[in-house]
């Protein structure tokens, strides 16, 4: 719940929940691919999942290259901002094919033994709800009236609240009582 206390040049950040709490707090492998998370979990195939955390930077060197992955097959991919303390919400949305249980895991893959310290925080998992439904436009066409119309002079000549007292040819966009 506190970086600083387990390195001074970290950033004083609390955790993105409520800013007095645990959050996954990581030293950057100097291996490139270096799982950091992994979490087994059962889902349906063929089905569209939302995949979210939070990350921020705790040094401002060489921020982490994640990798987001199912059963090994990259679905996302995210640098955070260099900025410490800068919580950044992180949405991945993917469809597994074929099998229902499933490996989840985020991996920096850069490698970096500089910097690359960086903190995780309210990872979930959840499926997306797609509603359909089908709704018929019609378009009717355009209808158009000419009204010719004599002036005087001196006199107007009043259309749908719009007066003219001038000779010439004016286009006058009309709707119906339906708009």
């Amino acid at each position: 719940n506190n970086p600083q206390s387990f390195n001074s040049g970290f950033g004083a950040c609390g955790d993105h929940t409520t800013g007095s709490g645990n959050m996954l707090l990581v030293d950057g492998s100097t291996t490139p691919n270096t799982d950091i998370w992994c979490q087994n979990v059962t889902l349906q195939p063929n089905t569209d999942y939302l995949f979210e955390f939070w990350v921020t930077n705790m040094y401002p060197v060489s921020p982490a290259n994640l990798l987001i992955t199912c059963n090994g097959i990259p679905v996302g991919t995210y640098t955070p901002d260099p900025d410490m303390c800068l919580w950044q919400k992180v949405s991945i949305c993917f469809t597994p094919v074929a099998t229902s249980n499933v490996s989840m895991c985020i991996s920096e893959v850069s490698g970096v033994g500089f910097g690359n310290d960086f903190a995780i925080d309210d990872i979930s998992l959840q499926e997306v709800c797609r509603y359909e439904d089908k709704v018929n436009v019609k378009v009717l066409p355009k209808k158009t009236t000419k009204v010719d119309a004599t002036i005087c002079s001196g006199q107007t000549y009043t259309i749908a609240n719009q007066t003219f007292q001038n000779e010439g040819s004016y286009d006058i966009n009309l709707k119906t009582w339906k708009g």
